[in-house]
């Protein structure tokens, strides 16, 4: 990645860590350039399970962060959301020919007939929903046979600890350890195809705040960034039980 694309990523990356409200008061640019690296890492399995005639839906698809890419590598892509405003934000950057269809709804209920896609994406949803067991039954609904359901999902260390993301976010309403994400994928009738446990937490949160105290970005912080997420990802798989971030690829059984 060049040093101009760096620059102007990292630039949204320092306005989001700026707002205001304290969801994203309490991230910095670190948090949303691993939320990047991340989707990439989910959007590069998606690519090699599917085809380019598949239709895949996203379940809380959000501003697109998945939508827009995959529409782009020619898959047929359906941006499930229950706020207008972000399909609304989807809908004026799609071109017009695009490969996305948007549709208003919830994850719990879903307005499309049995079996009619090949894949499905649930990205950083789970802790939104209200009836996790509900959302998985219509996700193994909605897929055709053999169908492939794609999660990427963080997760806590240990039961009954709700995690700053629950403590301070008002629309998160729960958290998993990684156990119980592979048990709800599993007894939901799915066959587990490939799990990637990612994240190293003891580095994570010292990292977080040095981040917080750096200058503007430099051509050596965009360059320490690549080298740190790697790292990230080799000490992940390396001790699982430190990682916090779980890419999971499961077939409909």
């Amino acid at each position: 990645m060049s040093w101009e694309t760096w620059k102007r990523k990292l630039a949204y990356y320092d306005a989001q860590s700026r707002r205001k409200d304290p969801f994203h008061k309490m991230l910095s640019r670190l948090d949303y350039a691993w939320w990047d690296f991340t989707n990439n890492l989910t959007i590069q399995e998606i690519m090699k399970c599917t085809h380019g005639e598949d239709i895949i839906l996203d379940v809380g698809c959000g501003y697109g962060l998945f939508v827009k890419p995959l529409a782009g590598r020619r898959r047929e892509v359906v941006g499930l959301d229950p706020l207008v405003s972000r399909l609304y934000k989807i809908a004026v950057g799609k071109e017009a020919e695009s490969r996305i269809d948007l549709v208003l709804g919830v994850g719990e209920v879903l307005p499309f007939k049995s079996g009619v896609f090949d894949a499905s994406l649930c990205a950083a949803t789970l802790e939104h929903l209200n009836c996790i067991d509900r959302f998985m039954t219509e996700i193994r609904r909605v897929l055709k046979p053999n169908g492939l359901l794609f999660v990427k999902q963080g997760y806590e260390r240990g039961k009954g600890r709700p995690g700053m993301f629950v403590k301070q976010s008002g629309t998160h309403l729960r958290s998993f350890t990684y156990d119980e994400i592979v048990k709800l994928v599993v007894r939901s009738g799915f066959e587990l195809v490939k799990l990637m446990r990612i994240g190293y937490r003891p580095f994570w949160e010292p990292l977080r705040l040095l981040i917080r105290m750096l200058p503007v970005p430099t051509s050596a912080y965009c360059r320490f960034l690549a080298v740190f997420f790697n790292i990230q990802m080799a000490l992940g798989r390396r001790f699982p039980l430190n990682a916090f971030l779980l890419i999971l690829v499961a077939r409909k059984s």
